[in-house]
């Protein structure tokens, strides 16, 4: 699995190495369904999430990841060479909103954002969090990718 992570934000200075560490540790417990596919994991403001928020879902609120999924075969880079990389969709985290429910959790910084990229990577992967057996699935796959970025991966 591929991830391409796109900073649009300038207000927190991100530590890049963990963000590859769960990228690995989502790697790890998903093989099967994530091999030959890419994510785009962007990073932004609360202005522009909710901007996204109300464009596409329509809710102007606030929020702190959005998923949007994309089922399509990238092209191939080189004429006559195939590619079998699926575009699985984008990922788009609030820095700003996980700075603030990092403190309203009372853990750090660095654990809600891991947690707003798995989660938004499982919605692309199908996984819900609407209905509450969903919820309690989607949170037990969340909580083993945690503790698998915990071990080390």
């Amino acid at each position: 699995m591929k991830f391409i992570i796109n900073d649009l934000q300038d207000k927190t200075v991100l530590n890049y190495r963990l963000i590859n560490k769960v990228f690995a540790a989502l790697n790890k417990k998903m093989t099967g369904k994530l091999k030959n596919h890419e994510v785009i994991v962007t990073l932004v403001d609360d202005t522009y999430l909710r901007r996204l928020n109300k464009r596409f879902l329509g809710r102007d609120t606030f929020t702190d990841v959005i998923a949007f999924p994309m089922e399509e075969s990238s092209s191939p880079p080189v004429k006559g060479h195939k590619s079998s990389t699926i575009i699985l969709g984008d990922v788009v985290v609030s820095v700003q909103r996980a700075k603030l429910q990092a403190a309203g959790f009372k853990h750090s910084f660095n654990q809600e954002l891991a947690l707003l990229i798995i989660h938004g990577t499982l919605h692309l992967l199908g996984y819900d969090d609407i209905k509450a057996t969903d919820a309690a699935v989607m949170c037990q796959k969340e909580q083993e990718i945690l503790q698998t970025l915990k071990q080390g991966n």
